[in-house]
């Protein structure tokens, strides 16, 4: 008997069973290393967007946070208690258009400021308001009255003015050194307001609230200052804190119409500064 035929057959068999298992085996291959890679793409995009999810969520609960305060390098120094501030001096005009000015409210105010910043030339309220008088009565003489022109008659006024007008080069009233000239903590300002509060001086504010409360508001000023904002009040915010002391500030309802919150000046057409005293006159 032939046995040929047959172990060709069995090794046709088993060439083609061989051949069908490796391209199975290849083919499972390939589809395992594609399930490999779409997994891994998964993974990956599903912890992008774990993580965008948790920065979003970080960000949203630190924009509820409040702001730290910005830290100051530097210590806090109040403009109020320089000349530097526009609009830091009471203003003379309006008295001076008043037929009556000791009916005033800022009468009594201005006559105050003078015995606060000269208290050896102008030692009571007396002697403040003679001179003051003495200024108002000259001044309404004049067409465009300037402070260096306001010169009293009385020979004695005369040498007291002339001791405040002119002033010294370098002072410090809380040392009581030197003389503050006049013009820097007053000016005739043509059809202004009395006082322009968010920039008056310190001894201005203290004229017509009393120191304790102008102490009030350069604490509350430098509160605000050191959490990263301006060194002074805006208006709402000064007005804020009288609503909080009426008591000290009662005079403010009466006076708030002569006052505003900044000296708004607009074209300086001539300026006089000699020794110490200065002059704006605006059109």
């Amino acid at each position: 008997m032939n046995v040929l035929p047959f172990i060709f057959a069995i090794f046709a068999i088993f060439t083609f069973l061989s051949n069908s298992l490796l391209k199975n085996t290849k083919e499972t291959g390939v589809l395992i290393h594609k399930i490999e890679d779409f997994y891994h793409s998964q993974q990956k995009y599903l912890n992008g967007v774990a993580g965008l999810s948790y920065k979003s969520l970080t960000e949203q609960k630190q924009g509820n946070l409040p702001k730290a305060p910005v830290k100051r390098k530097t210590e806090y120094k109040s403009p109020r208690l320089s000349q530097a501030l526009k609009g830091s001096q009471l203003n003379l005009y309006p008295l001076i258009q008043e037929q009556e000015p000791q009916n005033h409210p800022f009468y009594a105010i201005t006559a105050r400021l003078l015995c606060l910043i000269y208290p050896t030339i102008l030692p009571d309220n007396q002697a403040a308001c003679t001179l003051l008088d003495a200024l108002l009565a000259k001044a309404k003489t004049l067409n465009e009255p300037i402070l260096s022109e306001l010169m009293p008659e009385d020979p004695l006024l005369q040498e007291s003015y002339y001791k405040i007008i002119q002033g010294t080069n370098q002072y410090d009233i809380q040392q009581k050194k030197g003389i503050p000239p006049l013009a820097d903590f007053l000016m005739i300002y043509k059809n202004g307001a009395c006082c322009y509060v968010c920039s008056a001086h310190f001894l201005v504010l203290q004229a017509m609230f009393g120191e304790d409360f102008t102490h009030t508001i350069i604490a509350g000023e430098k509160k605000k200052w050191e959490n990263g904002k301006t060194k002074l009040f805006n208006k709402q915010e000064l007005e804020s804190l009288i609503k909080q002391y009426p008591t000290e500030t009662a005079l403010y309802e009466t006076i708030k119409k002569y006052c505003r919150a900044q000296l708004n000046q607009k074209k300086t057409v001539s300026k006089k500064t000699q020794n110490g005293i200065s002059f704006r006159k605006e059109s």
